[in-house]
């Protein structure tokens, strides 16, 4: 299953293996996750292969994450999705 999400990592290094992924604004560097997952017998989330790309709107997410760092951001963000979204509807957020 995927999940699709942009990263705003602030103070970003703009000479980082990442740097021609997604768009910068200012010091922000702006990165367009399409991460794969499975979810185990336990009903954990179990991070898959992490795929990006060039721009802000991608059409197609073809690169790969190079920075470690970004890796685990990208996991983080993953593997509390379902904590995230419960927060979410608790709080009566409303995402487009």
């Amino acid at each position: 299953m995927p999940l699709i999400f942009k990263m705003y990592i602030k103070n970003d290094n703009k000479n980082g293996g990442d740097k021609d992924l997604g768009t910068w604004i200012d010091e922000t560097h702006i990165i367009p996750i399409y991460a794969l997952y499975d979810v185990d017998s336990n009903n954990n989330i179990v991070p898959g292969m992490l795929h990006s790309a060039q721009g802000s709107k991608p059409s197609h997410y073809q690169d790969v994450l190079k920075e470690q760092k970004n890796v685990n951001l990208a996991n983080i963000v993953l593997t509390h999705a379902e904590s995230l979204n419960e927060d979410i509807n608790k709080r009566g957020v409303s995402l487009p």
